[in-house]
């Protein structure tokens, strides 16, 4: 199981979160992902957070090999065609070495209400599984260079030359805590992310491997569950972590809260 590393955006400052992601190439972190939010108010007791595509490209200016990823991105906040640019524009930044998480954004609690104090709206589930899948789909209509019109439920696309395309193609990764987006993810992605303490998380990891199969998709499907560090998420003989074994789980990824202690951060690298 390959452990990877979340900087969190939250109360950080793109020096401090640039020489962190330095730290942890160095000592041999294979991925480092940031969040996509809003407003530092999600997360107790954080007042700011730093802008997700902006973080990605510092991730990308620091570092060299390290791979670096959305975990995850919320479509709600940007029409799919600009957001295809920015991450293809990111893929030329960081020489290829991008992967693209998406989620479905709000869901209640604090996530909507950073969207409503924006002016945004928190749609029910099925409407934002739309506009998630959506969005996925007009990743690939672009980044395939097609100048063809889209047509969708929530989006339309007239058709037109000069979009960015990305080489390579970054992998898209679906987060989710449901039947329904383990589904969507088998269909449409190249991996799925879910919370480690999920108790499900083993029926999600399946599901998504088989529509993965059965859609013949090429290519691996990567399995990934994200959680706060806590010391029992780098024993690998601790009860979550073989929980997280038995669920075919490939990666775990590692929030390191601000400022990025880079003594945690080399302690996690040293138990991968």
């Amino acid at each position: 199981m390959r452990l990877d590393i979340t900087l969190s955006p939250f109360d950080a400052d793109m020096t401090r979160m640039s020489a962190a992601a330095a730290v942890a190439e160095e000592a041999g972190i294979g991925g480092l992902w940031t969040m996509d939010h809003l407003t530092g108010r999600v997360h107790a007791g954080r007042t700011t957070v730093l802008e997700c595509l902006a973080g990605l490209g510092a991730l990308a200016a620091a570092t060299e090999q390290v791979r670096i990823g959305s975990l995850v991105l919320n479509p709600v906040l940007r029409h799919p065609v600009v957001l295809a640019q920015a991450l293809a524009s990111i893929q030329e930044q960081s020489a290829g070495r991008l992967m693209v998480g998406l989620g479905a954004g709000g869901g209640g609690g604090d996530y909507a209400q950073e969207l409503v104090s924006a002016g945004l709206i928190d749609h029910p589930a099925p409407i934002r599984r739309q506009r998630v899948t959506e969005t996925i789909a007009i990743l690939h209509h672009v980044w395939s260079g097609s100048n063809a019109a889209w047509h969708g439920e929530l989006y339309s696309l007239a058709g037109s030359p000069g979009f960015l395309v990305p080489t390579p193609t970054p992998p898209l990764i679906l987060g989710g805590y449901g039947v329904k987006m383990a589904t969507v993810a088998g269909r449409t992605c190249q991996g799925f992310n879910t919370a480690a303490a999920h108790p499900e998380a083993a029926n999600l990891v399946r599901t998504a491997r088989a529509v993965h199969a059965a859609a013949d998709r090429p290519g691996t499907f990567e399995a990934s569950a994200f959680a706060v560090f806590e010391p029992c998420w780098i024993d690998p003989v601790s009860p979550e972590r073989r929980r997280l074994a038995e669920a075919d789980i490939d990666v775990l990824i590692l929030v390191v809260h601000a400022p990025h202690d880079h003594g945690l951060i080399r302690e996690i690298a040293a138990a991968r």
